[in-house]
């Protein structure tokens, strides 16, 4: 939600209260973005999120009393109209992949640049998908013509969509008739067309475009 100057308002989650002051302080310093609650635990998030009704929340996945992934969902039922940014200081394929398949509406590194992660809370508050491309940079809600899921061939479409739900390469191999030896292959060739190196990254892609097309 936003505030009665238009602002949107921004809820942190991290248990490392250097870590919030110094976001705190790079937030507040926008005229469009306000931050009007800090947590530290899983606990105090769901608690601020119900009392305050933040636009944005950034969420560290690793908490005293649990895994950020655990709480997306609870989060989003508590605060209806937020969109969660997950910041974490873990390169992670699996966990970046339950926070993704938990709702989270983004993911970066703790790393990112400071005008990065300003330019990805503005597009999270603004309904947009914000993943990690392989350079780095963050990732615009329209995906771009060389790394459309438009330049894949059926099946390659259709492995990307199957990895892209989650599934692991056995449960693909199940779904379409091939041999794991094939999925992987065709998993290759769509790694070389979109530019991609992990199976998060087409998780990621995945929801950005699913999210593209609504």
């Amino acid at each position: 939600m936003t505030d009665a100057k238009g602002q949107f308002r921004i809820l942190l989650v991290d248990d490392h209260a250097v870590v919030r002051v110094g976001l705190r302080n790079l937030i507040n310093d926008e005229t469009d973005l306000l931050v009007v609650g800090e947590a530290s635990s899983c606990a105090e998030a769901l608690r601020l999120a119900a009392e305050i009704d933040p636009k944005v929340i950034v969420l560290d996945m690793r908490l005293p009393d649990g895994s950020g992934d655990e709480i997306i969902d609870r989060l989003k039922r508590v605060a209806v109209n937020a969109r969660v940014l997950v910041l974490t200081s873990f390169a992670d394929d699996t966990l970046l992949l339950s926070a993704l398949r938990a709702g989270a509406d983004g993911y970066l590194m703790k790393d990112v640049a400071e005008a990065d992660l300003i330019g990805a809370i503005r597009k999270i508050a603004i309904d947009a998908v914000v993943t990690p491309r392989p350079d780095g940079s963050s990732a615009r809600k329209t995906p771009s013509v060389a790394s459309s899921p438009a330049s894949l061939t059926g099946q390659e479409r259709r492995v990307f969509e199957l990895v892209g739900r989650g599934h692991s390469n056995r449960e693909v191999a199940d779904a379409t008739g091939l041999t794991e030896k094939t999925v992987r292959n065709y998993l290759s060739r769509v790694f070389d067309k979109l530019g991609l190196r992990r199976r998060s990254q087409v998780v990621a892609l995945f929801l950005g475009s699913q999210s593209w097309r609504k």
